[in-house]
């Protein structure tokens, strides 16, 4: 019932907020609520799908990247038409998704021309490569809940015919263009053996076909990866930073392309980026990008000479193969937020939790307080707070998040302009 009344006033707020808008509110609320209806093309693609098959057809979408349509329509064969691209599954051959190329005939209408059972029962993103050659390739990462690893397959498309290339299972893939060439390649991590480890590999199309291009391996002491995104440095070259999940938390790994090789972007002496980057697992602390470049958070100090070590989350990046710390925050992976606080107060001050909406004060080392967070549901009323000299610096889909200042009005504006929200699994 509870449910009901939560849908019910949802669907008035839709209707108010549209009516309020100027938009037409003759629609019904049925009309409202219903599915996005099928386009001409998608319908004659379902069609042609049935017949092939059986009325049991259903798509499958991808669950990841900008476009997630179980239909695309591209020209995956440079011929300059474009061909439909179907995922879909048929109950009655399987579990397992399949993808199929269609063409339309002279009427408009779509007939299969090819297709191929893939080796995953979902999808997680589709791609299309283009090299230097006259041949894209089709890249699927493919899924299977009973596994403890995905796989990619690599597709070309010629003369109606759809045929499979380069094949591997993979725990984590990015696209990027990792060689500033134009193109796009990319990079994925993949399990050898237990014994072995995981490796990092990166694949570029040449003329007609893939080929890898360098192989890393990571650290021994791994037992997953957690993920992997294409960054930049702090001198603006592009990096693969490799997020690695180990029996203590989590610790990353990152690389460069130089002189076709994948080389370890931290050379500097004195530096062992795996032991800098040292954090608990979460999906809140991967490595993230940010306006100066890509950092990756850490429990471990810069120095020993830290009077609250444990009180900050430290950022790090590489500049010319030195690691660089670019930042100190406050963390709170229960709310998913990060405060960036002015890096000279980590010498010197110390994070304490507090009771309540409360969430924590930072106080010098004279036991002053100097800022403190305040955590408030979307709907609670702010008026109380704010009236004690609480401002609004932040806020998510739950809470809305306000802080009273203690400090100077620079030192203020540093941590107001650097508030950060981390959205889960997000880099």
């Amino acid at each position: 019932m509870v449910q009901i009344r939560k849908l019910f006033a949802f669907i008035i707020c839709v209707f108010l907020c549209l009516s309020l808008a100027g938009c037409s509110n003759t629609e019904s609320i049925d009309t409202l609520l219903s599915a996005p209806s099928l386009t001409k093309e998608q319908s004659s693609v379902l069609q042609a799908l049935g017949k092939a098959h059986s009325e049991k057809t259903t798509f499958v979408y991808p669950t990841s990247g900008s476009n997630r349509s179980a239909i695309r329509q591209l020209d995956i064969d440079n011929d300059g038409e474009d061909e439909a691209v179907a995922f879909f599954r048929d109950s009655e051959t399987g579990i397992n998704a399949r993808v199929a190329i269609l063409e339309p005939d002279d009427s408009g209408s779509y007939y299969i021309s090819s297709e191929l059972e893939g080796p995953g029962e979902g999808i997680a993103s589709f791609s299309l490569l283009r090299g230097g050659g006259s041949k894209p390739v089709l890249l699927i990462e493919w899924t299977s809940p009973s596994l403890p690893f995905n796989s990619f397959a690599a597709y070309q498309y010629s003369a109606e015919t759809l045929e499979l290339g380069m094949e591997e299972n993979c725990t984590d893939l990015i696209l990027f263009d990792f060689d500033d060439d134009g193109n796009m390649e990319f990079c994925y991590t993949s399990r050898i053996s237990q014994e072995d480890g995981y490796t990092l590999k990166a694949v570029k199309l040449d003329d007609d076909s893939l080929r890898t291009i360098a192989v890393a391996r990571l650290s021994r002491a791994i037992s997953g990866i957690k993920s992997i995104i294409d960054g930049i440095l702090l001198d603006g070259s592009h990096a693969v930073f490799v997020d690695e999940v180990t029996a203590a938390g989590l610790q990353t790994e990152i690389f460069t392309f130089t002189d076709g090789e994948l080389k370890e972007a931290a050379f500097g002496e004195g530096f062992d980026i795996t032991e800098l980057t040292q954090r608990p697992d979460s999906d809140y602390l991967t490595s993230k990008r940010f306006d100066t470049g890509t950092c990756v958070p850490s429990s471990v100090p810069p120095t020993a000479e830290i009077v609250s070590p444990e009180s900050f989350m430290y950022w790090y990046s590489v500049k010319a193969g030195d690691v660089v710390l670019t930042g100190v925050s406050y963390v709170s992976t229960n709310y998913g937020i990060c405060l960036f606080l002015p890096a000279e107060w980590m010498n010197e001050c110390t994070v304490r939790a507090a009771d309540g909406p409360y969430a924590m004060t930072v106080y010098d080392i004279e036991n002053t307080d100097l800022v403190t967070l305040l955590v408030l549901g979307v709907s609670d009323d702010a008026t109380q707070y704010t009236s004690e000299g609480f401002t609004l610096v932040g806020s998510s889909a739950f809470n809305r998040f306000y802080c009273r200042f203690n400090c100077t009005e620079e030192e203020s504006e540093y941590i107001r302009t650097n508030f950060t929200i981390l959205r889960l699994g997000e880099n």
